[in-house]
């Protein structure tokens, strides 16, 4: 059974890395750990070492990153993963940044679970990633319906955004499982 990881970096990077001291985290061994030790039996058993993983990001708007280094940073960081990882066994697949100017509700610090008309309007940048949910899922149904043999879907997001994919996934045949490490999920 071939093992195909989805990586959302943006993700991975603010949900998980960014405050850590593992940012030069290897997510395809990261993948393959968590597989090996919450692979249930009946999959770990069909798996042939065949694995290929497609990472999902967005470059650095230098013009709107906290860090100045964090462009270079992340080229460093994906060039590092090209340098271990061959093109079949990593794709890196990019979408896109927009910034643009918005009105937001400013926060109550005296009442801050309870957003309310009252709160002051204020101008702020909102910087969004765009395509990385919708890439993934091309890429994974993709996958899935061009090549028939046996495969292992592996997510590795806290996005609940793709869950209607990972149901879907789950329901052909020759999907042999799908797993989404994240929040509460786990190999099926």
């Amino acid at each position: 059974m071939k093992t195909r990881v989805y990586i959302d970096g943006y993700n991975l990077y603010y949900g998980v890395l960014k405050k850590s001291p593992f940012k030069w985290l290897d997510p395809i061994k990261l993948a393959a750990l968590c597989c090996q030790i919450s692979a249930p039996e009946h999959i770990l058993s069909r798996l042939n070492g065949h694995v290929e993983t497609k990472y999902f990001t967005a470059k650095v708007l230098n013009t709107s990153a906290f860090e100045k280094t964090a462009g270079r940073d992340q080229e460093a960081y994906h060039q590092a993963l090209q340098a271990i990882y061959d093109r079949h066994a990593l794709e890196i697949i990019f979408g896109y940044h927009t910034v643009a100017p918005v009105i937001r509700r400013e926060f109550d610090y005296w009442a801050p679970n309870a957003p309310h008309a009252g709160c002051e309007k204020t101008m702020v940048w909102h910087i969004e990633e765009k395509q990385t949910d919708v890439n993934i899922a091309i890429h994974s149904l993709q996958d899935a319906y061009t090549d028939s043999s046996e495969q292992l879907h592996i997510f590795v997001s806290n996005d609940s955004d793709l869950a209607p994919l990972i149901n879907m996934l789950a329901k052909l045949p020759h999907i042999g499982g799908t797993a989404e490490f994240g929040k509460n999920r786990t190999l099926s």
